[in-house]
């Protein structure tokens, strides 16, 4: 298998995370928790339900584990079968493998305690790591092969610098401890609201507008971290040498970051002034995933991105015998 072929694997794999974040979000929306009641099957005596909306938005968002499984069995064999090989993405693969099984579990117990709100955040933030995993799985899937890196993918070997400028690695690591805040209060936020996925399900006891209001603050520390990177990389040339042309190619992921900041700004205002109606909190939450795909992959490409000093970061001889042995069969 080519890197390129391994590549769309490592995309189908993000993809597939991010997915799964927007059909959990579905089954909270349509007020479709508890539309299977045990695990795994739906109910004590029917492992797949009689026919009903609820029963089948819960249930179905279950059988998407289905493609996550496969999106992680494809990077693990396919991570084998890459040529050149590079077993840290075989690494990858079985993470993301077993975050799935993982995610699994935390569902099963998220439905035995109807839907506690600690477990339903839990369930997010696994969701977040994995995303993270999948995201330096198409990162790393493009360090050979002659694959061109641009935006999330990652920088070519003549654009990586022997070190990034000081003010660029402290702005993206201010940015990567704000955008993670900004996640983590979003989780509060949600677990405050409305919607619970089921009558029944218990909130936390926090006043919706305080959270949300800390939650708006929170991007508001984002944003700033955000617009002073936006400076930074606008100051650089295009040309000029090899540190100044990896940081004015950081511009595209900023551009990106800049555009999706501010449609989640928009989207999260207006569905706190029309109270919270479920299709934006859709579209928030879907917002949310692939900005946290991007601003991970910004914060790779400059803490990984830089070129490897002489010696480092080379195949080892456990790594060329390996590869030797998988070459034969």
């Amino acid at each position: 298998m080519g890197p390129a072929r391994f590549r769309q694997i490592a995309w189908f794999a993000l993809a597939s995370q991010v997915g799964i974040v927007v059909t959990g979000a579905a089954v909270r929306l349509t007020k479709s928790g508890l539309g299977c009641t045990d695990w795994p099957g739906c109910s004590d005596d029917r492992f797949v339900p009689e026919w009903g909306f609820h029963h089948w938005v819960e249930f179905g968002n279950r059988l998407l584990i289905i493609v996550l499984a496969v999106a992680a069995v494809a990077a693990v064999l396919g991570a084998r079968r890459r040529r050149p090989y590079r077993r840290g993405l075989q690494s990858l693969g079985w993470v993301l493998a077993g975050g799935i099984f993982a995610q699994a579990l935390i569902g099963a117990v998220l439905v035995k305690l109807e839907l506690d709100p600690r477990l339903t955040v839990l369930h997010f933030v696994a969701s977040v790591v994995l995303i993270v995993v999948a995201v330096l799985l198409v990162h790393r899937s493009a360090a050979d092969g002659g694959l061109r890196g641009t935006s999330i993918i990652g920088l070519t070997p003549e654009q990586r610098p022997a070190a990034w400028p000081a003010p660029i690695r402290a702005t993206v690591a201010a940015l990567a401890v704000t955008v993670s805040v900004v996640i983590g209060t979003g989780t509060v936020v949600t677990g405050s609201g409305p919607h619970g996925g089921d009558a029944r399900a218990d909130r936390f006891g926090f006043e919706l507008a305080d959270v949300t209001r800390i939650h708006s603050s929170a991007m508001w520390v984002y944003l700033a971290s955000l617009l002073a990177l936006t400076l930074l990389v606008l100051r650089q040339p295009q040309h000029g040498g090899r540190g100044t042309a990896a940081v004015a190619a950081l511009r595209p992921d900023v551009y990106a970051l800049l555009a999706l900041t501010a449609a989640q700004a928009v989207v999260g205002y207006l569905q706190y002034a029309l109270g919270v109606p479920a299709a934006l909190v859709a579209l928030h939450v879907l917002g949310s995933a692939v900005l946290w795909s991007v601003a991970v992959a910004l914060v790779l490409k400059v803490a990984i991105g830089a070129a490897p000093v002489a010696g480092v970061g080379a195949p080892t001889p456990a790594d060329e015998r390996r590869r030797q042995v998988l070459s034969t069969g």
